[in-house]
């Protein structure tokens, strides 16, 4: 998109349908849609599908960090890494399992450079220690004991980390991460009508700011419904405020 919102159509991919995870590098963009990965270089403008035989079979998320891409694949507990500041050739040696607890990986997300592996009931954060084949590692004496309910959910709004969360004993909860201290903002009545939608996988959030104001959007595209936290308001009033979205059908 240009400034004055032009649009020009720089590739396509092969699917139609469910959402995207894109991250860059200040040249390279890597996008996966579950199915497959494809770089789009904005110096020579090329848009190339990648073909390492490397490559998950069905990427899911993508966070970039000091030049390297990672990538976890569906229902595994295995994180892959891409060449440095090369998008399109990933090693045969340079990925690893997230297993500090059993559960497969389902979201990889950096934030303040730090690497949070999102699993099933657990998250896990990395960091880049410079290692070889594979650049990162667990960082020492953090695990927190929260997991994630859906891969696009997870979003940064302001300095902190927020998400649709899953654990042992649930799921259909919203976290925020100040720091590493995980906190509930969903309330009661969010869970209760969470609770009756009968797929929360799917779910997507996006935050913007306006006015001074974050807002964290998470939308339930099954059950056709979408909810808005406002993290600026529930902060000054010390409770979690919620309102959910209306739409317009037919005008």
């Amino acid at each position: 998109l240009s400034a004055n919102f032009a649009e020009t159509q720089i590739g396509t991919i092969n699917t139609d349908s469910g959402p995207v995870s894109m991250d860059d590098n200040g040249v390279q963009t890597l996008l996966v849609d579950g199915a497959d990965g494809f770089v789009f270089n904005t110096a020579s403008s090329v848009f190339t599908q990648v073909t390492s035989a490397i490559f998950p079979s069905n990427p899911v998320t993508v966070s970039v960090q000091d030049g390297f891409a990672l990538v976890n694949d569906e229902d595994t507990n295995v994180v892959y890494q891409s060449d440095l500041n090369d998008f399109l050739s990933w090693g045969a040696l340079t990925f690893s399992s997230v297993d500090g607890q059993p559960g497969h990986l389902i979201c990889v997300f950096q934030n303040h450079r730090e690497q949070w592996m999102l699993k099933e009931e657990s998250t896990e954060i990395w960091i880049n220690a410079g290692l070889s084949p594979f650049a990162f590692q667990r960082l020492s004496g953090v695990f927190i004991q929260k997991g994630c309910a859906a891969a696009h959910s997870v979003q940064r709004i302001g300095q902190n980390m927020i998400w649709l969360g899953r654990d042992e004993q649930g799921d259909g909860v919203v976290y925020v991460a100040q720091g590493y201290q995980v906190q509930r903002v969903s309330t009661h009545a969010l869970e209760h009508a969470i609770a009756g939608y009968s797929r929360l996988d799917n779910a997507i959030g996006y935050v913007y700011q306006e006015e001074g104001h974050f807002f964290y959007v998470l939308i339930f595209p099954t059950a056709s419904k979408t909810w808005c936290y406002d993290l600026t308001s529930s902060f000054a009033a010390g409770y979690p405020m919620w309102h959910e979205r209306a739409y317009f059908r037919n005008g």
